[in-house]
């Protein structure tokens, strides 16, 4: 997962930006506010930073490249690209064409994502915009995103993923209608060679108390005698299980249970505040989708409605459990860690 315009400082607390089974790699800007990159790999990924890809753009862009290695395929080559609006874009294309042309000569797999700040929808004959798109086509990477991921007076298409890969089957790519931004987060599903794909379900036998007592009675009125007459014990054991997987098959049959998604809460947010949260994005989406006045401003009272409802919950969330141990020192230390996402000791 990549991240654009992080606005990190050295003075920033990265540790809040942790993801279980995820490792956070920032990348800040080195002079200047805004801006920054970040990259979140999964935790069993044996990957290496490649800085050498991200000097070839440092002085056009901000960006962070790292190398995934896999053992039965090619390695893939991740990068996020911020180019700021005020750049030359000529200049960050001859970066760009040195940098497509590494990553060819390397063979190897890529995936490049960002806000590249240029807009793929004013793609006109012999501008710039449309020299940037002839080159990613010209070291074979194609754009996954062609829906608009900025919506305000008018539409552009400036965040995209790009990927020079043809031997997997891209399931689904496009963008999420969501209010954290006034860029639409963008996504691209595919079925990766590095990894396998996680089961979307799981088969459970019924095992009702009624089942199992058919079971049973089914077994205790079959005829054993073709299991106890064989002389070879491979045979009957083989025998048996046939009969026994005949009947646990017809008294306990196997239904199909859709996998949850491992998600963590914020122990805060209670079931009212999480549809609440659903009524919200409803409202946005409609919003997005018809840019009303009144659709602007029934949006706009919700969102600041539900997140002062948010701020209230959270802050006595901790109010409790601070005043339910504070006669307890190590615990609430543990809580305090808990709060400020730390694991060693705190100064306060």
């Amino acid at each position: 997962m990549g991240i654009t315009e992080t606005w990190f400082t050295d003075t920033s607390p990265l540790n809040l930006f942790n993801i279980d089974g995820y490792t956070f790699l920032p990348k800040n800007r080195e002079s200047g506010r805004g801006g920054g990159v970040a990259l979140y790999l999964k935790d069993d990924f044996d990957f290496k930073v490649r800085g050498d890809l991200s000097n070839v753009l440092v002085n056009d862009a901000e960006s962070l490249f790292v190398e995934v290695h896999s053992l039965k395929h090619k390695n893939i080559i991740v990068g996020v690209i911020y180019r700021p609006p005020g750049q030359s874009i000529s200049d960050f294309n001859n970066c760009l064409s040195v940098l497509l042309e590494t990553v060819n000569d390397e063979n190897k797999r890529c995936f490049l994502m960002g806000d590249f700040n240029i807009d793929l929808l004013k793609v006109s004959a012999g501008n710039d915009y449309e020299y940037f798109l002839n080159l990613m086509s010209l070291h074979s990477f194609n754009h996954c995103i062609d829906k608009p991921t900025r919506v305000s007076s008018s539409c552009s298409l400036l965040d995209n993923i790009f990927s020079n890969v043809f031997d997997v089957t891209v399931k689904k790519a496009g963008i999420i209608l969501g209010d954290v931004s006034d860029h639409y987060p963008i996504f691209l599903f595919c079925d990766s060679p590095h990894t396998p794909p996680s089961p979307l379900a799981t088969m459970k036998r019924r095992t009702s108390p009624e089942n199992v007592s058919r079971l049973i009675s089914e077994l205790a009125s079959v005829d054993w005698e073709i299991v106890m007459s064989d002389n070879s014990a491979d045979s009957a054991y083989s025998s048996f299980l046939d009969i026994f997987r005949h009947c646990f098959d017809r008294c306990c049959p196997y239904y199909s249970v859709k996998n949850k998604l491992n998600r963590t809460k914020s122990p805060w947010l209670s079931k009212g505040i999480l549809k609440s949260i659903q009524r919200k994005n409803k409202l946005f989406k409609k919003f997005k989708i018809n840019p009303t006045p009144s659709n602007k401003n029934a949006y706009s009272l919700y969102r600041n409605v539900l997140t002062d409802i948010i701020r209230m919950a959270k802050k006595m969330y901790y109010y409790d459990i601070i005043e339910s141990n504070k006669n307890n020192s190590t615990q609430l230390w543990k809580i305090l860690n808990d709060i400020l996402n730390k694991k060693g000791n705190v100064s306060l």
